[in-house]
């Protein structure tokens, strides 16, 4: 038997564009326009990385 479920996202794990910082809005401007379109999840991770960004090589910054 195949199972289905339903994803719920709350609320609160939805980061907004107008919810992220100043210097998080300029790590991430590459990707502005599409933010909304992002999944919840994609975009929390996204949120924490700008966390780690002066620690992360270059590599991994340019393919973010």
């Amino acid at each position: 038997m195949i199972s289905s479920f339903t994803l719920t996202v709350i609320a609160g794990d939805v980061v907004a564009w107008k919810d992220l910082t100043v210097e998080q809005q300029e790590i991430l401007a590459t990707i502005q326009n599409e933010w909304n379109e992002l999944p919840a999840k994609r975009r929390m991770r996204l949120k924490e990385l700008t966390k780690q960004w002066d620690s992360l090589p270059e590599h991994k910054r340019n393919k973010m």
